[in-house]
């Protein structure tokens, strides 16, 4: 890898019949590159039967990640993080006039007052729509996660936004 090179790590947990699937993904963000992959089966010491998500929260900074379990139906005890107030990112003229298009995704931290915090580009485009990007998503304002006891926690999620360089300056969001 040489010097100054980008790299994005990512994890994600997947229920499975028999346990948990483990992927973890190591990018070059600059060179849109995967660099390695890895899956990994992980058995489960207790057979669950309910359908209800899984929960499991990082003891040092209190983020949870959720993990959904098969088919989900009807009303779920918890909700998932939802935007309130969430204005789409300007389309800097330079990059409408260059044509510029596709997409940006970030990773953000949703706090229990609905606030985005630790707000970084997973997926990077050009770098004035990424910096518009992140400084609108940082205003953004959310209803936050509520665990099964009614309580919000916090909560690692991805933001996506679609820019498209149409004349009429269309902003998929």
């Amino acid at each position: 890898m040489q010097r100054g090179t980008k790299i994005l790590v990512t994890e994600t947990l997947k229920w499975t019949a028999d346990g948990y699937e483990l992927t973890g993904k190591v990018e070059d963000v600059e060179k849109n590159n995967s660099l390695i992959e890895l899956k990994l089966e992980v058995p489960r010491d207790v057979s669950e039967s309910s359908d209800d998500p899984v929960v499991l929260k990082d003891p040092d900074t209190g983020i949870s990640l959720v993990v959904m379990k098969g088919k989900q139906s009807g009303f779920p005890v918890f909700r998932q993080v939802k935007c309130e107030e969430c204005r789409p990112p300007p389309y800097p003229e330079e990059a409408w006039s260059k044509g510029i298009s596709g997409n940006i995704v970030l990773l953000i931290t949703v706090t229990v007052k609905g606030v985005a915090q630790d707000v970084c580009v997973a997926k990077s485009l050009e770098p004035g729509l990424d910096a518009a990007t992140v400084n609108t998503v940082r205003s953004w304002h959310f209803k936050p996660a509520i665990g099964f006891d009614g309580k919000p926690f916090a909560v690692r999620t991805p933001v996506g936004t679609t820019f498209n360089a149409l004349p009429n300056r269309q902003l998929i969001h």
